[in-house]
């Protein structure tokens, strides 16, 4: 029996099809309908009934549909503190790590939406959930920094992560100099002795000797 190839138009699609599309079990209709939708959103507006759509799947169970959803509101009409909010609560670590992703993007954290962030760190039990919150480190102030470090450092269990003790680490340094008695109080605390591969050393010792140093020389 002889198959036909069907060829598929989706730029003649409307807004709402497009988003239906997000449905489909083919990855390839989905990144392409975002695409599309993309460009569409940079030269008019979408059809307010395509964007309630999107948030509809925002409240699914199903992490691979609120993540396809979220992806796309926010590259066609931006994502709202509430969604943000919202994927913060969802039960699955996926979401809840591409939402602090997501909210970094822009480089602005409301307090309400930290407070979260410092919530998960504390409470948290994916060490994926943990990652993508040292990722954000480096995209926080200073006062933020440590206070989300000093949390995250905590867990013990991420003593032999490959990646979460660095991760910290590269989020505080930066900020060492200007508060060395905040990098000197998290070094004391930490739970994770962090063995930089770098220098074969272990990292809390290097904070407390580069936190000394800064404030010997105020």
């Amino acid at each position: 029996m002889l198959f036909r190839s069907r060829s598929v138009d989706l730029k003649r699609m409307t807004d709402r099809d497009l988003v239906s599309l997000h449905d489909s079990p083919n990855d390839w209709y989905v990144r392409t309908a975002r695409r599309l939708l993309q460009h569409r959103a940079a030269q008019r507006s979408l059809d307010q009934t395509a964007v309630e759509l999107l948030h509809r799947l925002l409240r699914s169970d199903d992490d691979t549909r609120v993540l396809r959803a979220a992806w796309t509101l926010h590259a066609t009409v931006g994502l709202r503190p509430k969604v943000i909010q919202n994927m913060l609560n969802h039960p699955s670590p996926y979401v809840q790590a591409w939402a602090v992703q997501l909210t970094l993007e822009d480089l602005e954290v409301e307090e309400q939406t930290y407070l979260r962030f410092l919530d998960l760190a504390n409470g948290s039990s994916d060490p994926l959930v943990r990652l993508y919150l040292a990722a954000a480190l480096q995209r926080l102030p200073s006062a933020q920094v440590f206070e989300l470090a000093t949390a995250l450092s905590q867990h013990s269990e991420d003593k032999e992560d490959h990646n979460l003790p660095l991760m910290i680490w590269y989020g505080v340094e930066p900020h060492v100099v200007e508060n060395a008695a905040a990098a000197m109080q998290l070094a004391t605390t930490s739970q994770i002795p962090i063995d930089r591969k770098s220098t074969r050393l272990n990292s809390s010792h290097v904070v407390i000797s580069y936190a000394v140093f800064c404030l010997q020389k105020k």
